[in-house]
């Protein structure tokens, strides 16, 4: 079954709610993280940001993939100026490659040199994690764990609440 994976603005219901209550708005960038929610088995497109960023999970579980800056050649981003540009064509989830010649993309070598190159990361709820901008990331929202209660509401839930970070301040 299809589901659904959200990201809303923080900034922007910061907004709406000093525009309920009759209150100044805050000023620009603040409350600029978004927060996730998405039900299990949601995952977010393979690509990289241009700032550091930050991943706290709130409810539920999630897994990131992440590749260091040098890798970006090798998942084959889109090219500058590309509607997708900063997103990645390689696939680093599913079926696994079998065989192939070479090492290029496909390849169960090219297979193996990315698995090698990635990190994996499996947040719970409370959990956070830094990456530096460039670093490529694939996000998959999970099961709950087996034997672990299940969250409020539903038991597939993840929420996350992502920021991005410019010298060290929040963007």
């Amino acid at each position: 079954p299809a589901a659904l994976l959200r990201h809303v603005s923080l900034e922007g219901l910061m907004r709406a709610r000093a525009a309920a209550l009759g209150a100044d708005p805050p000023p620009p960038g603040e409350g600029a993280g978004r927060l996730w929610a998405s039900a299990a088995g949601v995952w977010s497109p393979l690509h990289y940001d241009e700032q550091d960023s930050a991943l706290v999970q709130v409810v539920g579980r999630k897994r990131m993939l992440l590749w260091p800056p040098e890798s970006l050649d090798e998942l084959d981003p889109y090219p500058e100026g590309h509607p997708l540009e900063r997103r990645l064509r390689a696939r680093v989830t599913g079926a696994r490659p079998e065989g192939g010649e070479g090492h290029g993309p496909g390849t169960a070598a090219w297979a193996d040199a990315m698995d090698a190159a990635a990190l994996e990361v499996v947040l719970e709820a409370g959990d956070a994690v830094f990456f530096p901008a460039r670093w490529a990331h694939h996000t998959e929202a999970l099961h709950p764990a087996p034997g672990a209660p299940d969250p409020p509401g539903d038991p597939g839930l993840s929420v996350s609440l992502g920021l991005r970070l410019e010298g060290g301040r929040l963007l």
